[in-house]
C-alpha cells in the first residue's frame, strides 16, 4: 500500500468549530517552489485549511492553476495544487492567495 502524501492541511492545528475551522488562518514560514508554472518560488505567509497566501517573485494569473512544492520548517515538504484567487503587488513581490483544489 502506497502511504497518503501529507498536505498543508494535516499540519496545521484542530480548532474546536468545523465552520471556523476551515477559514481560520494560521501563520507559517515556508518556501514554495512551484512546478507548475516551472521556475517560479515564493514564501508561504499563512495557510488555513483551504487555501494559502504566498508572496511571490512575479505575478500569477487569476484562475491560473498552481501545483506547489511547500518546504517546510520541520524539513517535511508537502505538494498542493490549487488555484489563484486573488493577485496583488506587494512590498516584496506578489501576494497570491490559492484556494486548494479538491
Amino acid at each position: 500500500m502506497v502511504p497518503q502524501r501529507r498536505r498543508i492541511s494535516d499540519t496545521l492545528p484542530k480548532v474546536e468549530d468545523d465552520e471556523v475551522e476551515s477559514e481560520t488562518r494560521f501563520p507559517i514560514d515556508a518556501d514554495v517552489v512551484f512546478l507548475q508554472p516551472a521556475g517560479l518560488t515564493g514564501v508561504a505567509l499563512e495557510a488555513s485549511r483551504t487555501g494559502m497566501r504566498v508572496v511571490v517573485d512575479s505575478p500569477l494569473e487569476l484562475g491560473q492553476r498552481c501545483v506547489a512544492v511547500v518546504q517546510l520548517q520541520t524539513g517535511e515538504e508537502t505538494h498542493e495544487r490549487a488555484e489563484v484567487v486573488a493577485i496583488e503587488r506587494g512590498q516584496n513581490g506578489w501576494v497570491a492567495d490559492l484556494v486548494f483544489a479538491q
